[in-house]
């Protein structure tokens, strides 16, 4: 989504606060937290302010391996939206055992432009939907760098502000319905680092089942490959690169289709400008030094969409690229505050969160 109103950020949590520290009996290091203060203005929420932020950590039997973290945020919009999600991840064991996931609570209004990289901007109706999200995934490592594990995914859409005979109207899905899936996943993780990687390879696979017999309103099936790879060429200087596919079978709602763009999946057009059910993506980041804490960053991404499979390299690809500043809040674990500004063939959006786009 396109930020108007910048989000503000109070200069003294920049000097002091996003390093804070907090000890506890069951955790073996202490706790490293930042907290920001967001406000903003959309047109299709108008003036909008919360917090966000995220916790990292070590439990006893994690100390030296990789950090556990917990990001939050909790926002509220004049329109009488609520958002509030707490994304988790959580390392047990000496890495042995992770824990993903997600719960949430949106009450907000999403962007629909209609179906696959042809829709056009101007054809944008917005409608409001809300729901709770609980996810959670739990993997097992099998061999060295290697874990398998499961997932469950729950969501309530009810979906509101519809206008009659319009496209969201005409979609699958329109009239919201229970997302209640099951699946499997399979891990690669050779990254040195967790949260700012400088070389090594990370590869995820997903696979999402969702009928009657899980409890959902829709049944489809759904497989996400995520690919990425860090390479260091000098001192703090690091290439990274992602390619992202997902699929989808058989008769998915148009509220969990895969989509472009956001501040994660080809930074640049606005939010959900272009979904469908099968997506492709490719993106490449160079990361430098600057000064001390901040740092830089140059991107480029490339994906396209479609509703057929075997087309999905026959259609139209859409591109983003742009420029980053990062500020190192945590210099344990390398969370960074991203900023960054992206252009595009139908202009440019600016970005405002906590850690790496990948």
């Amino acid at each position: 989504m396109r930020i108007y109103l910048l989000s503000l950020f109070i200069c003294i949590f920049l000097i002091k606060g996003f390093s804070q520290d907090t000890t506890s009996d069951t955790l073996g290091n202490k706790v490293k937290y930042a907290a920001i203060p967001v406000v903003f203005y959309l047109p299709e929420t108008k003036l909008g302010f919360g917090a966000a932020g995220i916790a990292s950590f070590r439990l006893k039997s994690q100390q030296g391996v990789k950090p556990s973290q917990i990001q939050f945020a909790a926002v509220y919009t004049l329109r009488k939206q609520l958002l509030i999600f707490l994304p988790y991840e959580v390392y047990f064991d000496q890495d042995k055992t992770r824990l993903f996931g997600e719960i949430g609570y949106f009450n907000y209004y999403f962007n629909y432009y209609g179906q696959g990289v042809k829709s056009k901007k101007e054809d944008l109706e917005i409608y409001n939907a809300n729901f709770p999200r609980a996810i959670v995934s739990a993997l097992r490592r099998v061999s060295s760098k290697w874990y398998l594990g499961g997932q469950y995914i729950f969501d309530n859409y009810n979906i509101n502000d519809v206008v009659a005979g319009s496209n969201v109207d005409k979609a699958r899905g329109s009239s919201g319905g229970v997302v209640s899936s099951i699946g499997a996943e399979l891990l690669y993780d050779g990254r040195d680092q967790l949260i700012y990687p400088s070389k090594g390879n990370f590869l995820n696979i997903k696979t999402e089942v969702s009928s009657a017999i899980t409890g959902a309103t829709y049944r489809y099936q759904k497989m996400e490959v995520d690919f990425r790879n860090y390479t260091s060429v000098a001192k703090k200087h690091i290439i990274a690169s992602n390619i992202y596919m997902g699929l989808s079978f058989n008769e998915i709602p148009f509220f969990q289709q895969y989509f472009l763009s956001s501040g994660t999946k080809l930074r640049g057009f606005n939010d959900r400008r272009f979904q469908d059910n099968n997506l492709i993506l490719f993106q490449t980041e160079y990361r430098y030094p600057i000064y001390k804490r901040l740092s830089g960053a140059a991107f480029y991404g490339i994906g396209t969409l479609n509703s057929k499979l075997e087309n999905l390299l026959s259609g139209r690809f859409k591109q983003g690229g742009g420029l980053g500043l990062r500020f190192l809040l945590n210099t344990r674990d390398l969370i960074n505050l991203r900023l960054d500004y992206a252009i595009t063939s139908e202009g440019g959006n600016f970005y405002a969160t906590v850690k790496e786009a990948f």
